[in-house]
């Protein structure tokens, strides 16, 4: 597994998906898969999101996706969730000082939970490569 920033990149994830949705493994599995490793790092996440109104802390979810965990924050309404994680410190296009800082909340969560992450993706991914009897 290799960690770029911001995420985790498992190699031969793909193929493991392609070969165990060869042999019958639904589409949901692996969407709960990736559902439960965003749902540890929201758990670990929300507690540390700054909060002034709570529509930042509210905005957080986590993606069902088939190939990849995702926590999201931010919406139409909740447009400053970027400029809060990552910071902004001037608008090149206006010549404007922002002077936000950044709290990379999400960030600090795939750092504490890395190892879990780890450990129960890795587990849920051999339940399934054992129910479908995939190999080792």
């Amino acid at each position: 597994m290799a960690v770029e920033s911001g995420s985790i990149k498992v190699e031969g994830l793909a193929k493991t998906i392609k070969s165990l949705r060869a042999l019958g493994a639904e589409k949901s599995e692996f969407q709960n898969l990736n559902l439960q490793a965003a749902q540890t790092i929201l758990a670990t996440a929300t507690p540390n999101v700054p909060s002034r109104t709570g529509k930042l802390k509210a905005s957080l979810r986590a993606a069902k996706t088939v190939g990849y965990a995702m926590v999201r924050a931010g919406n139409a309404r909740v447009p400053y969730a970027n400029p809060i994680h990552w910071g902004w410190f001037e608008d090149q296009n206006n010549f404007i000082q922002k002077n936000i800082r950044p709290n990379p909340f999400l960030m600090r969560a795939l750092k504490k939970d890395y190892n879990k992450l780890i450990t129960d993706y890795d587990n849920g991914l051999q339940a399934l490569i054992n129910k479908y009897e995939l190999g080792d």
